[in-house]
Formats: C-alpha cells, structure tokens, sequence
C-alpha cells in the first residue's frame, strides 16, 4: 500500500490538493460503479443458492431432539416448534434478499460526473478562497473544511493519519 501512495504523491505532486481529492473521489466511484452490480450479482445468487441449504443444516439439532423426545414418549423441549418456523421463515426471507440483490445488480450505474463536478468546484472554492474575504458567519465552516481536506490529501499522498491542526494550508508535513 505504500507503493500506492508514493506513486499517488510522485505523480500527482503538481496537482493542487482539492485536485487530487476530487481525482480520487472519482476513481473511487467509478470503481464502485462499474463493480457495485457484479458484487451485488455474486451476493444475491450465493445468497439465493446457499441459504435454504445453511438454514437446513441448522434444522438438524432441532430434527435430533424432537425425534429424540418422540422416540422415547417425552414431551417435546420447549421451542422447537418455534425455533422451526423462524429458520424455514428465515430460508424464505434470504431467498427473496437473493433474488432482490441479483435485480438490484441488473441495472448498469453511471459514475454521478456533474455531482462530483460540483463537489471539486466547491473544494476548490474552498481551497483558494482567503478566509478573510468570506463573511464570518461562513469563516469558522470554510476553516474546518480547508483543515479536513488537508488531512485527506496528507493521507492520499503519505498513507500515514495525520493528526488535527498539523497541516498547514497549503502543504503536507
């Protein structure tokens, strides 16, 4: 994972940092877009397929001390019965997840570029904008954001947390 910093800080190092976040948010939501419906395809057809065979195999203590209890004329232990119905409600249940996963992952995303546009703009804004020229209302919010941001291009480019209130405005320690 440290390869992956260096390069990110080698490479991108002429890059302003509001740049670069807003470069990794986009890779980011790209990779989640175009992988978010294959992973939900995989999830709901393992779901599907493997949860009516899982929950059968937990109904089979429940099979043991009832046919136990019957064999030898005993009552029958207190919520088998119970605990039956829950694990055949709880088969159909993770079936239809299963089903409603494998649809949910048939529909193709598009990487959301006019809000991740608007997101960069505003940390631009944010980045270069004197705090002095806002008003003060505004003053004390563009200050957090502009120290938040700094920490997360420190981590883009160090891989290592930076503590709160040690980057500076414009550099990384």
């Amino acid at each position: 994972m440290d390869a992956v910093h260096t390069l990110w800080a080698q490479v991108l190092n002429w890059l302003a940092p509001p740049l670069r976040v807003g470069l990794f948010l986009f890779l980011a939501s790209a990779l989640f877009v175009k992988s978010g419906p294959a992973l939900l395809r995989f999830a709901g057809r393992t779901i599907a397929v493997g949860a009516i065979p899982a929950v059968g195999l937990l109904t089979y203590p429940e099979y043991l001390a009832t046919s136990l209890c019957r064999r030898f004329g005993w009552r029958l232990l207190p919520g088998t019965f119970t605990y039956g119905q829950l694990l055949g409600t709880l088969a159909t249940g993770l079936g239809r997840l299963g089903l409603w996963l494998r649809s949910l992952g048939q529909h193709r995303l598009a990487v959301p570029r006019k809000t991740l546009l608007v997101v960069v703009g505003a940390l631009l804004a944010v980045w270069f904008t004197k705090a002095e020229s806002l008003p003060l209302s505004l003053q004390p919010t563009v200050t957090a954001v502009r120290a938040d941001l700094a920490q997360f291009d420190c981590w883009l480019v160090t891989g290592q947390s930076v503590p709160p209130g040690t980057t500076g405005t414009n550099e990384c320690p």
